[in-house]
């Protein structure tokens, strides 16, 4: 059950990361041309790291669950 609740957590957390990124840096980063092509490995590294990011907040919540049950 915790891994159901963790997973859906991370999935919930992520999307408020990306939409908060997309709000601070959503002008920042560029679109992929044909002059940076580079950019396009940008996107997936932005993602691994909110997904990163996302585990650790809702490790984090069950961390603090545990300190509060016992």
């Amino acid at each position: 059950m915790t891994t159901i609740v963790k997973t859906l957590l991370t999935i919930i957390f992520w999307y408020f990361i990306n939409e908060i990124f997309i709000l601070f840096f959503g002008n920042l980063v560029p679109l992929p041309t044909e002059e940076n092509t580079g950019v396009i490995l940008l996107y997936p590294l932005i993602f691994i790291l909110e997904i990163i990011l996302a585990y650790i907040l809702a490790n984090f919540v069950f961390k603090v669950a545990n300190k509060e049950k016992k």
